[in-house]
């Protein structure tokens, strides 16, 4: 069907009556043409998207076991910034530039879990990433220690011993891919198969500036 005006099809999205500028890539609206212009270089760099289903009755095995589980710790991290004028910035006015950040720790273990952390100073890109690379040696010492797992109970051992299939993954237990404990810091949690064991060990994740960024 041949659409004429993407503003009179799109109309809707908006509480504005009046004639919008759609940008033909993302449909979004905008009421002003000059925003439409400064959205299109960006936006028409970027490639379509759309969710792909596979077809009826083909089986689709799922192998991130490790997306399933909680992450131990994280991170929330809230930035405050003011407006500074650009000269010459063409058609940028004015420019963010960060003030100040807060950065909260919270994790599945209570007891690691610390007060906010709350910056306000000169560098503050700086200083965050120092705050960041400090949390991420300290939150890797705590997941690097190994606990020797604690002697199974009659009722784990008989829950181990029954198992036939991982209890993750749902596959049948063989020569290449056997069943193991599973624990953490040294508790027996479940039996698994030796690849859904070694997904759900803690990662140690690096950070950089450039990865945050593009993030």
């Amino acid at each position: 069907m041949l659409i004429k005006d993407l503003s009179r099809l799109v109309c809707g999205r908006t509480n504005y009556h009046g004639s919008t500028h759609v940008c033909p890539y993302c449909l979004h609206c905008f009421r002003e043409a000059h925003s439409l212009e400064n959205h299109i270089p960006d936006c028409k760099i970027h490639s379509p998207q759309r969710i792909c289903y596979p077809p009826p009755g083909e089986q689709v095995e799922f192998k991130n076991t490790i997306r399933t589980h909680k992450v131990p710790f994280a991170l929330y991290c809230d930035f405050e910034s003011y407006l500074q004028p650009v000269a010459d910035g063409g058609n940028v006015v004015n420019e963010h530039v960060p003030s100040g950040f807060c950065c909260l720790r919270v994790s599945q273990y209570p007891e690691y879990e610390t007060p906010p952390v709350v910056y306000s100073g000169p560098e503050v890109m700086d200083a965050f990433f120092r705050h960041l690379h400090a949390e991420k040696k300290e939150i890797c010492s705590i997941l690097g220690v190994q606990m020797p797992m604690k002697r199974l109970t009659a009722d784990q051992q008989s829950l181990f011993d029954s198992s036939t299939a991982c209890t993750e993954c749902g596959v049948s237990y063989s020569d290449k891919n056997k069943k193991v404990r599973h624990h953490v810091t040294g508790d027996f949690v479940a039996p698994l198969c030796r690849n859904c064991n070694l997904q759900v060990k803690p990662r140690q994740a690096s950070i950089s500036k450039k990865s945050f960024c593009e993030a």
